[in-house]
């Protein structure tokens, strides 16, 4: 995000979603390879062929990849600076924001699967199947909202609330769903408005952080978001062993999403303005 940061300014959101997606897609072929790789070679192969292409693309990027363009050294981040990020108004309500988005988007692609096959016998392929096409939801989403985010006519602050509330409703749509060709039909909307955010967020993040306090401010909201992540699938298991309620265990994940978009109303105009 530091590097993201200092490359690109006025279409920072696009490159964002690019990135964001980047790490969506890998995810994607792994889960497509790696088991092939393992069934055929054995798990320690699989993971060597892992260990040398990461290792091959660090070298690549040690050697190509540069700070930024050449507008001079680019001066070190005081300690001054990085405590003012704690005290950051936009800061923080970004850092709640993410914690509540990823609260649902984690929640969900840690239970999806086993909320279908249990509540309703849906066959794990299936319910593969339909994950899949909430992953394909988001491969799509995150370069195109990044990219809407950048445009002038379009405010940050109120396309972040509109993918929150949005996602909060379509869990809920989602939890009254019986059928496997409904979960079809409202699962790619899931991924939109699931993963949509998260390029507009850290867009508006490096903006209220600054450019020379980027990387401190991206760590410092990622912690917090994701200990929406590591706390969401321990609660939504807890709630679904007490209930056996498919509906309730879905809408345990959407609260997460309205008290985000509740925090990012607070947002000053400093946190999203359009940079030239």
């Amino acid at each position: 995000m530091k590097i993201i940061a200092t490359w690109f300014r006025k279409d920072r959101g696009a490159a964002m979603g690019i990135f964001t997606t980047a790490t969506s897609l890998a995810v994607v072929i792994a889960n497509a390879t790696v088991p092939t790789l393992s069934e055929s070679y054995g798990w320690e192969t699989a993971f060597h062929i892992l260990g040398v292409i990461t290792v091959l693309w660090g070298i690549i990027s040690v050697t190509f990849l540069r700070n930024g363009p050449a507008r001079g050294p680019i001066a070190r981040t005081t300690r001054h600076e990085v405590f003012g990020l704690v005290k950051n108004r936009n800061l923080v309500l970004l850092a709640i924001g993410g914690c509540g988005g990823l609260w649902a988007t984690i929640g969900f692609v840690s239970w999806g699967n086993a909320l279908m096959t249990k509540q309703y016998g849906v066959s794990p392929v299936l319910a593969g199947q339909v994950m899949t096409a909430f992953g394909v939801g988001a491969l799509i989403a995150k370069p195109t909202l990044g990219w809407l985010s950048d445009l002038r006519s379009v405010s940050p602050k109120i396309l972040s609330i509109f993918c929150m509330v949005a996602f909060a409703v379509t869990l809920v749509i989602f939890g009254q769903c019986t059928t496997v060709s409904q979960f079809f039909i409202v699962a790619p909307f899931l991924g939109i408005f699931g993963y949509g955010f998260t390029p507009v967020l850290m867009a508006m993040i490096s903006g209220a952080s600054g450019e020379r306090a980027a990387g401190s401010g991206a760590g410092l909201t990622n912690a917090l978001w994701q200990s929406g992540s590591a706390l969401s699938p321990l609660i939504v298991g807890q709630i679904y062993a007490l209930t056996h309620s498919f509906e309730i265990a879905l809408i345990t994940m959407s609260i997460g999403p309205l008290i985000a978009g509740a925090a990012l109303l607070g947002l000053s105009a400093t946190a999203y303005a359009k940079r030239p």
